[in-house]
């Protein structure tokens, strides 16, 4: 009986000790994450404190999602009980950045530019390059049942399951026929993507090999890659581009995992990323992966150097109209290209109008020849034929009801950029929904209905 007490004991201590570390090891990241996506939304997406903590941190405890901002110097703190304190801070042009890996004082003193500033009014110019929208259009009849299908999407049918639809806007043929806010959005509000940032991550690549900087064949990345006993040296781009590096990884946001780690740890998420050990042949195995995506960020930075900052705003979203699109950085300065791009709805839009178009924007080629039928095949690794190359494709047992040309940029908690090349469509849904409460299938249908 004695040994059994102790025993029990020393399980119980064990267990006391392991649970501590838990909780030692993940309030750190719960904090960054009210932080960083605190900060995000009051300075970038210019809503209220207390609108996020009833939205984005209504998910947490008060005590583990509360947030306090300092408006002098644009920072927001998030904190347990004034403990395992984390602090984003806000730089025009930069958005919001966590502070791991380094002190705030070093990632201010830091020498990143800001975006360059719009060669033109975008206001003064008709849609799709500028804001000026055709209302004949936007209100013509025929498309009474596609405004239906969205008023559809912002209806609360199950108060168990929000679906919290923030804008929904649907163009046809380059000219948009449908458009509709949530109360608090507006059409010249950025919103966050999510991972609909490894979307246009595809893009930079793109044209960096329409340059000729790139090639989808490209080995030996990196210098510690470069090794030819180490087997990452075998990786290619076209690997890294759909996510079949055989690197090892785990995309988990509810457990300690390689991505909580990346996002809310470290100061450089690509080098990071970029560290870890092979675990499959490169091009055999397909694993979701936010990392592979800022390793992508990483060669972009180490091949265009000074020029990194400035070129997806000289190279993609000043061409396309996209002037209220931005990409955070991590706290070395480098993109965090797997999930902290910012861009209004007609921005989302016009990106999803790039792609419909074969990558060209009013006669000029943005995008290689070839690179939007690259982008959006589906690849043989990924289970159902349901991924790309940074994007998703519908999956291959549904194209009875949904045409099977479909593909699209999706990000957490319901963002998506819907692409049907067959239909001349483009379909941005924003929002904040969780556990798949939105019926995308019906959504769609409902919204091809109202074309035919």
């Amino acid at each position: 009986m004695k040994i059994l007490k102790r025993s029990l004991i020393v399980l119980s201590g064990i267990g006391l000790v392991l649970i501590i570390r838990y909780v030692i090891q993940t309030l750190p990241i719960v904090t960054g994450y009210a932080a960083k996506v605190g900060c995000s939304c009051v300075f970038v997406g210019e809503r209220s404190r207390e609108d996020v903590l009833a939205n984005e941190l209504a998910h947490f405890p008060q005590s583990l999602g509360d947030i306090q901002i300092s408006w002098n110097d644009s920072i927001v703190t998030g904190s347990v009980g004034g403990f395992f304190e984390r602090q984003a801070l806000f730089r025009k042009g930069l958005g919001c950045t966590l502070v791991a890996g380094m002190t705030e004082d070093e990632v201010k003193k830091q020498q990143v530019p800001a975006p360059p500033p719009l060669p033109y009014d975008p206001d003064t110019l008709p849609w799709p390059a500028g804001n000026r929208i055709d209302l004949k259009k936007l209100q013509a009849s025929e498309y009474n049942e596609v405004r239906r299908a969205v008023d559809l999407a912002f209806e609360e049918k199950d108060p168990s399951k929000p679906v919290n639809t923030r804008a929904v806007l649907v163009v046809h043929r380059g000219q948009i026929i449908a458009e509709k806010y949530a109360e608090g959005f507006s059409a010249v509000k950025p919103q966050l993507g999510w991972s609909m940032t490894k979307s246009i991550t595809n893009a930079l690549i793109g044209i960096l090999v329409k340059e000729g900087q790139l090639t989808t064949s490209d080995t030996e990345l990196f210098p510690e890659w470069s090794n030819e006993e180490d087997p990452r040296a075998r990786i290619t781009l076209d690997d890294l581009l759909k996510m079949s590096s055989g690197l090892k990884w785990l995309e988990s946001y509810y457990t300690l995992s390689p991505v909580t780690e990346m996002i809310y740890t470290q100061a450089d998420m690509g080098t990071f990323a970029s560290s870890f050990s092979m675990e499959y042949t490169p091009g055999e195995h397909w694993e979701y992966s936010s990392g592979t995506t800022n390793i992508l960020s990483r060669k972009m930075r180490d091949l265009l150097g000074d020029a990194y900052h400035t070129f997806p705003y000289e190279a993609l979203f000043h061409k396309i109209g996209m002037t209220n699109t931005l990409i955070e950085v991590d706290a070395s300065g480098g993109f965090v290209a797997s999930s902290y791009g910012w861009g209004t709805p007609r921005d989302w839009a016009r990106f999803g109008l790039l792609y419909l178009n074969d990558g060209v924007w009013e006669g000029e080629r943005i995008l290689p020849e070839g690179w939007v039928s690259y982008s959006s095949a589906p690849i043989p690794q990924a289970p159902k034929g349901n991924y790309a190359v940074q994007f998703w494709h519908i999956p291959t047992e549904k194209p009875q009801i949904i045409p099977p040309d479909t593909y699209f940029a999706q990000g957490f908690e319901g963002q998506r950029v819907i692409i049907i090349p067959s239909k001349s469509l483009v379909i941005v849904r924003l929002g904040q929904t969780h556990f798949g409460n939105f019926d995308w299938e019906s959504f769609i249908s409902q919204v091809l209905r109202g074309l035919n």
